[in-house]
Protein backbone atom coordinates (compact mmCIF):
# COMPACT_ATOMS: atom_id res chain seq x y z
CA UNK A 1 0.00 0.00 0.00
CA UNK A 2 2.76 2.25 0.57
CA UNK A 3 4.05 1.54 -2.78
CA UNK A 4 1.03 2.40 -4.23
CA UNK A 5 0.68 5.62 -2.27
CA UNK A 6 4.54 6.83 -3.51
CA UNK A 7 3.77 5.67 -6.72
CA UNK A 8 0.80 7.92 -6.82
CA UNK A 9 2.36 11.44 -5.32
CA UNK A 10 5.10 10.73 -8.16
CA UNK A 11 2.68 10.82 -10.99
CA UNK A 12 0.72 13.99 -9.20
CA UNK A 13 4.21 15.56 -9.24
CA UNK A 14 5.02 15.08 -13.12
CA UNK A 15 1.31 15.74 -14.04
CA UNK A 16 1.72 18.75 -12.01
CA UNK A 17 5.15 19.80 -13.99
CA UNK A 18 4.10 19.13 -17.61
CA UNK A 19 1.80 21.51 -20.06
CA UNK A 20 -1.96 20.18 -20.41
CA UNK A 21 -2.83 18.19 -23.52
CA UNK A 22 -3.66 20.76 -26.75
CA UNK A 23 -2.79 24.32 -25.04
CA UNK A 24 -1.91 26.05 -27.68
CA UNK A 25 1.01 28.70 -27.86
CA UNK A 26 0.74 32.31 -27.09
CA UNK A 27 0.97 34.47 -30.06
CA UNK A 28 4.71 34.76 -31.23
CA UNK A 29 6.47 37.80 -29.90
CA UNK A 30 9.54 39.18 -32.91
CA UNK A 31 12.78 38.61 -31.04
CA UNK A 32 16.00 40.91 -32.42
CA UNK A 33 17.90 38.80 -35.00
CA UNK A 34 20.44 37.12 -34.24
CA UNK A 35 23.46 35.24 -36.02
CA UNK A 36 22.91 31.69 -34.00
CA UNK A 37 22.73 28.90 -36.53
CA UNK A 38 19.23 27.23 -36.13
CA UNK A 39 18.10 23.79 -36.86
CA UNK A 40 14.12 24.90 -35.80
CA UNK A 41 12.96 28.07 -36.04
CA UNK A 42 9.38 26.83 -36.03
CA UNK A 43 9.01 24.85 -32.71
CA UNK A 44 5.91 23.00 -33.96
CA UNK A 45 8.55 21.38 -36.61
CA UNK A 46 10.86 20.51 -34.13
CA UNK A 47 7.89 18.83 -32.22
CA UNK A 48 6.64 17.15 -35.40
CA UNK A 49 9.85 15.55 -35.70
CA UNK A 50 9.90 14.42 -31.78
CA UNK A 51 6.92 13.01 -32.75
CA UNK A 52 8.40 11.36 -35.48
CA UNK A 53 11.26 9.53 -33.15
CA UNK A 54 13.80 11.46 -34.27
CA UNK A 55 16.97 11.81 -32.51
CA UNK A 56 17.21 16.19 -31.62
CA UNK A 57 20.55 15.93 -29.67
CA UNK A 58 22.60 18.26 -30.57
CA UNK A 59 20.22 20.61 -32.61
CA UNK A 60 19.42 24.09 -31.79
CA UNK A 61 15.63 25.51 -31.73
CA UNK A 62 13.48 28.61 -30.89
CA UNK A 63 11.07 29.42 -28.97
CA UNK A 64 8.53 31.74 -27.15
CA UNK A 65 7.70 30.65 -23.52
CA UNK A 66 4.51 30.15 -23.19
CA UNK A 67 4.64 29.02 -19.08
CA UNK A 68 7.56 29.22 -16.64
CA UNK A 69 7.41 26.99 -13.84
CA UNK A 70 10.56 27.62 -11.50
CA UNK A 71 9.88 24.98 -8.49
CA UNK A 72 8.76 22.16 -11.15
CA UNK A 73 9.91 17.92 -10.18
CA UNK A 74 12.33 18.71 -13.02
CA UNK A 75 13.56 22.20 -12.03
CA UNK A 76 13.17 25.33 -13.73
CA UNK A 77 10.66 24.59 -16.55
CA UNK A 78 9.99 26.46 -19.49
CA UNK A 79 7.22 25.09 -21.50
CA UNK A 80 6.06 25.87 -25.06
CA UNK A 81 4.27 24.03 -28.37
CA UNK A 82 1.88 21.24 -27.05
CA UNK A 83 3.75 19.35 -25.02
CA UNK A 84 7.68 20.42 -24.95
CA UNK A 85 9.44 20.96 -21.50
CA UNK A 86 12.59 22.64 -21.40
CA UNK A 87 14.54 22.02 -17.78
CA UNK A 88 17.67 22.76 -16.50
CA UNK A 89 18.08 22.74 -12.48
CA UNK A 90 19.74 26.50 -13.16
CA UNK A 91 17.45 29.56 -13.64
CA UNK A 92 16.95 30.54 -17.40
CA UNK A 93 16.91 34.10 -16.80
CA UNK A 94 13.64 34.10 -19.14
CA UNK A 95 9.89 35.25 -18.29
CA UNK A 96 6.78 34.29 -20.13
CA UNK A 97 6.87 35.90 -23.77
CA UNK A 98 10.19 35.91 -23.86
CA UNK A 99 12.10 34.32 -27.12
CA UNK A 100 14.87 31.75 -26.28
CA UNK A 101 17.55 30.44 -28.25
CA UNK A 102 18.38 26.63 -26.89
CA UNK A 103 20.63 23.48 -28.42
CA UNK A 104 19.14 20.59 -27.16
CA UNK A 105 21.62 17.91 -24.50
CA UNK A 106 19.02 15.28 -23.87
CA UNK A 107 15.15 14.32 -25.05
CA UNK A 108 12.96 12.26 -22.51
CA UNK A 109 8.86 11.41 -23.30
CA UNK A 110 7.45 11.32 -20.04
CA UNK A 111 3.65 10.30 -20.01
CA UNK A 112 2.81 11.77 -23.40
CA UNK A 113 5.18 14.84 -22.68
CA UNK A 114 8.69 15.76 -23.65
CA UNK A 115 11.52 16.55 -20.97
CA UNK A 116 14.67 18.53 -22.65
CA UNK A 117 17.49 19.15 -21.18
CA UNK A 118 19.18 21.71 -23.13
CA UNK A 119 22.07 24.50 -22.94
CA UNK A 120 20.89 27.75 -23.22
CA UNK A 121 22.39 29.83 -26.21
CA UNK A 122 20.51 33.69 -26.26
CA UNK A 123 17.27 35.09 -24.99
CA UNK A 124 15.58 38.37 -26.12
CA UNK A 125 13.32 39.30 -23.32
CA UNK A 126 10.35 41.71 -24.16
CA UNK A 127 9.31 44.37 -21.94
CA UNK A 128 7.24 47.79 -22.69
CA UNK A 129 7.67 46.12 -26.76
CA UNK A 130 11.30 46.85 -25.96
CA UNK A 131 13.81 43.82 -26.81
CA UNK A 132 16.64 43.53 -25.04
CA UNK A 133 18.60 40.72 -25.69
CA UNK A 134 21.96 38.71 -24.49
CA UNK A 135 23.40 35.61 -25.51
CA UNK A 136 26.13 33.52 -23.67
CA UNK A 137 27.90 32.70 -26.49
CA UNK A 138 29.40 36.20 -27.50
CA UNK A 139 27.99 39.84 -26.90
CA UNK A 140 28.91 40.93 -30.03
CA UNK A 141 27.65 39.82 -33.46
CA UNK A 142 29.47 36.90 -34.71
CA UNK A 143 31.35 37.05 -38.52
CA UNK A 144 30.00 35.15 -40.62
CA UNK A 145 31.13 36.99 -44.36
CA UNK A 146 34.95 36.57 -44.72
CA UNK A 147 36.74 38.43 -47.30
CA UNK A 148 40.09 36.99 -49.22
CA UNK A 149 42.84 36.49 -46.96
CA UNK A 150 40.42 36.67 -43.75
CA UNK A 151 39.89 33.51 -41.91
CA UNK A 152 37.09 31.90 -40.78
CA UNK A 153 37.89 30.22 -37.32
CA UNK A 154 34.92 27.70 -35.39
CA UNK A 155 36.37 27.44 -31.99
CA UNK A 156 38.06 23.73 -31.54
CA UNK A 157 37.03 23.13 -34.58
CA UNK A 158 38.69 24.20 -37.70
CA UNK A 159 40.14 27.28 -39.35
CA UNK A 160 39.94 28.29 -42.99
CA UNK A 161 41.03 30.77 -45.46
CA UNK A 162 40.70 31.55 -48.71
CA UNK A 163 43.54 32.54 -50.04
CA UNK A 164 43.37 33.57 -53.81
CA UNK A 165 41.18 34.36 -56.69
CA UNK A 166 41.90 33.88 -60.38
CA UNK A 167 39.87 33.80 -63.56
CA UNK A 168 41.25 31.41 -66.27
CA UNK A 169 40.50 30.70 -70.18
CA UNK A 170 40.82 27.45 -69.81
CA UNK A 171 37.98 25.81 -71.10
CA UNK A 172 37.26 22.03 -71.15
CA UNK A 173 36.04 20.70 -74.30
CA UNK A 174 33.90 17.88 -72.34
CA UNK A 175 32.31 19.74 -70.25
CA UNK A 176 28.26 20.72 -71.33
CA UNK A 177 28.24 23.70 -69.37
CA UNK A 178 29.15 27.34 -71.32
CA UNK A 179 30.22 29.51 -68.30
CA UNK A 180 30.84 33.19 -69.20
CA UNK A 181 34.02 33.24 -66.78
CA UNK A 182 35.70 30.12 -65.07
CA UNK A 183 37.67 31.08 -61.79
CA UNK A 184 40.41 28.96 -59.73
CA UNK A 185 39.75 29.57 -56.01
CA UNK A 186 42.63 28.67 -53.61
CA UNK A 187 42.19 28.34 -50.07
CA UNK A 188 43.85 26.55 -46.99
CA UNK A 189 42.30 25.40 -43.53
CA UNK A 190 43.47 23.92 -40.03
CA UNK A 191 42.36 21.13 -38.73
CA UNK A 192 42.23 22.20 -34.57
CA UNK A 193 40.31 19.54 -32.89
CA UNK A 194 37.68 18.42 -35.52
CA UNK A 195 36.96 14.91 -34.93
CA UNK A 196 34.21 13.30 -37.08
CA UNK A 197 31.55 11.93 -34.93
CA UNK A 198 30.06 9.33 -36.46
CA UNK A 199 33.31 7.96 -37.51
CA UNK A 200 33.05 7.83 -41.28
CA UNK A 201 35.67 10.31 -42.24
CA UNK A 202 39.52 10.52 -41.28
CA UNK A 203 39.45 14.11 -40.58
CA UNK A 204 38.49 17.38 -41.75
CA UNK A 205 37.30 17.62 -45.67
CA UNK A 206 36.13 21.23 -47.02
CA UNK A 207 34.93 22.00 -50.07
CA UNK A 208 33.98 25.57 -51.51
CA UNK A 209 31.64 24.84 -54.67
CA UNK A 210 28.64 23.74 -53.01
CA UNK A 211 26.59 26.85 -52.88
CA UNK A 212 28.48 29.71 -55.67
CA UNK A 213 25.98 32.97 -55.92
CA UNK A 214 27.41 35.12 -59.24
CA UNK A 215 27.19 38.65 -59.46
CA UNK A 216 23.85 38.89 -60.41
CA UNK A 217 22.76 36.58 -57.93
CA UNK A 218 22.24 33.43 -60.09
CA UNK A 219 23.61 29.91 -58.80
CA UNK A 220 27.09 29.39 -60.16
CA UNK A 221 28.44 25.95 -60.56
CA UNK A 222 31.35 23.35 -60.04
CA UNK A 223 33.47 23.62 -63.25
CA UNK A 224 35.96 20.59 -64.50
CA UNK A 225 38.92 23.15 -64.78
CA UNK A 226 42.41 22.07 -64.18
CA UNK A 227 43.67 22.19 -60.40
CA UNK A 228 46.93 21.62 -58.78
CA UNK A 229 45.90 21.15 -54.86
CA UNK A 230 42.83 18.59 -54.34
CA UNK A 231 41.37 18.79 -50.76
CA UNK A 232 41.86 15.37 -48.42
CA UNK A 233 40.49 14.64 -45.47
CA UNK A 234 43.13 16.35 -42.66
CA UNK A 235 43.38 14.78 -39.36
CA UNK A 236 43.75 17.18 -35.79
CA UNK A 237 46.99 19.34 -36.01
CA UNK A 238 47.20 19.35 -39.70
CA UNK A 239 46.69 21.41 -42.42
CA UNK A 240 45.59 21.31 -46.03
CA UNK A 241 45.82 23.74 -49.10
CA UNK A 242 42.87 23.24 -51.61
CA UNK A 243 41.48 24.28 -55.16
CA UNK A 244 37.73 24.50 -56.59
CA UNK A 245 36.87 25.51 -59.85
CA UNK A 246 33.92 27.31 -60.26
CA UNK A 247 32.03 28.68 -63.36
CA UNK A 248 29.41 31.22 -63.71
CA UNK A 249 27.25 32.57 -66.53
CA UNK A 250 27.34 36.31 -65.22
CA UNK A 251 30.95 37.52 -65.53
CA UNK A 252 32.25 39.96 -62.60
CA UNK A 253 32.28 40.47 -58.54
CA UNK A 254 31.54 40.03 -56.03
CA UNK A 255 31.05 35.96 -55.79
CA UNK A 256 30.11 34.71 -53.15
CA UNK A 257 30.34 30.96 -51.78
CA UNK A 258 28.49 29.80 -48.81
CA UNK A 259 30.50 27.42 -46.66
CA UNK A 260 28.15 24.88 -44.43
CA UNK A 261 30.12 22.01 -42.51
CA UNK A 262 29.07 20.17 -39.33
CA UNK A 263 31.42 20.56 -36.10
CA UNK A 264 32.72 17.69 -34.20
CA UNK A 265 29.43 17.81 -32.73
CA UNK A 266 26.90 17.78 -34.77
CA UNK A 267 26.43 20.96 -34.97
CA UNK A 268 25.76 23.09 -38.05
CA UNK A 269 28.20 25.92 -39.17
CA UNK A 270 28.17 28.40 -41.87
CA UNK A 271 29.83 31.20 -43.85
CA UNK A 272 30.09 33.56 -46.44
CA UNK A 273 33.57 34.09 -48.66
CA UNK A 274 32.90 36.95 -50.65
CA UNK A 275 35.43 37.00 -53.78
CA UNK A 276 36.38 40.11 -55.22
Amino acid sequence: MKKLISLLLISVIIFTALPACGVNPQKAVTSQKTDISLDYEDVSVFEEELNSGADLTGKTVKFIVNNLIPDSAFGYNMQTGEHLNFCSSENPNASVGDTVIVKVKGVESILGSYIIAYNMLSVSKTENNVSNTYSQIEEQAVQTDFKIGETWIVDGQWELTVTGFEETQDRNEYSEKTPAAVYIVSYTWKNIGYVDEDGFMDGLYIVLDDTIIDSQGLMGYSYPGDITDYPTETPVGASCNGQVCIGVDNAGTPIKLVVTHYDGNGTKQTANFILE
